[in-house]
C-alpha cells in the first residue's frame, strides 16, 4: 500500500519538478546572458574611454563613437536573440512536459476507467450468478414445499379414510350388538317357558292321582 501510494506521489510530481527543473535552467541561462552583455558593454566603454582620452581629437571621438555604438547594438541584438531563444526553449519543453502529463493522466485515467468497467461487469456476472443461484434455490424450495404439501395432503387423507373406516366399523359393531342381545334374551325367554310348561304337564297327573284319591274316601 506504501509503494503504491509512493509511485503514485512520484508520478504526480514528476512533471512539476521538471517544469522547475526546466525554468532554473532558463533563468541560469538568461542571468548567464546579461552578465556578458553588461560585461561586454562595460568593456567596451573603458575601451572607448581609453581611446578618447589618449587621442582627444574630433576624428577619434567620433570613430570611438561610431565603434561603441556598433559594440553595444551587436551586443544589445545578440543579447535580445539568445534570451527569445531560452524563452522559446523553455516553452517548447513546457509545453512537451504538460503534454506528457496530460498524456499519462489520460492514459491512468482510461486504465482505472476499464478497471472500473471490469469491476463493474465482474460485479454484474456475480449478481447475476448469485440470483440464478438464488432462482434455483427458490425452485427447490418450491418444489420441497409443494411435494411436502402433497405428502401432508396424501397422509391427512390416508388419515380421514382411516378415520372413516374405524368410525363405519364401530357404528357397525353398536348396530349389531343390540340385536344379538335382543335374539339372546328371546332365546333365554323360549328356554324359561319350556320348564314352565313341562312342569305343569307333570303336574297334571298329580292332580289326577290327588282327584281319585278323594273320590275313593269319599265313598268310603
Amino acid at each position: 500500500m506504501f509503494g503504491f501510494f509512493s509511485e503514485q506521489l512520484k508520478s504526480t510530481t514528476n512533471p512539476v519538478q521538471s517544469l522547475f527543473t526546466t525554468n532554473a535552467k532558463t533563468l541560469e541561462s538568461l542571468a548567464q546572458q546579461q552578465t556578458e552583455l553588461w560585461t561586454g558593454m562595460m568593456s567596451d566603454g573603458v575601451k572607448y574611454m581609453k581611446t578618447v582620452s589618449v587621442q582627444p581629437e574630433i576624428k577619434t571621438i567620433l570613430a570611438a563613437n561610431n565603434e561603441y555604438a556598433a559594440s553595444v547594438r551587436e551586443r544589445w541584438v545578440n543579447s535580445s536573440r539568445a534570451t527569445l531563444q531560452t524563452l522559446a526553449d523553455l516553452q517548447a519543453q513546457s509545453t512537451e512536459t504538460v503534454a506528457q502529463t496530460a498524456e499519462q493522466t489520460t492514459e491512468s485515467v482510461k486504465r482505472k476507467a476499464s478497471n472500473a468497467a471490469d469491476s463493474v461487469t465482474t460485479s454484474a456476472e456475480t449478481t447475476a450468478k448469485s440470483a440464478d443461484e438464488m432462482k434455483q434455490q427458490a425452485e427447490s424450495t418450491s418444489k420441497a414445499v409443494s411435494q411436502s404439501v402433497k405428502q401432508a395432503g396424501e397422509a391427512t387423507a390416508q388419515a380421514s379414510e382411516k378415520a372413516a373406516q374405524s368410525v363405519t366399523s364401530a357404528a357397525d359393531k353398536a348396530t349389531a350388538a343390540p340385536t344379538k342381545t335382543t335374539q339372546n334374551s328371546s332365546t333365554s325367554a323360549s328356554t324359561a317357558k319350556t320348564p314352565a310348561r313341562t312342569r305343569k304337564t307333570t303336574a297334571s297327573p298329580k292332580s289326577g292321582a290327588a282327584k281319585k284319591d278323594t273320590d275313593t274316601k269319599s265313598t268310603s
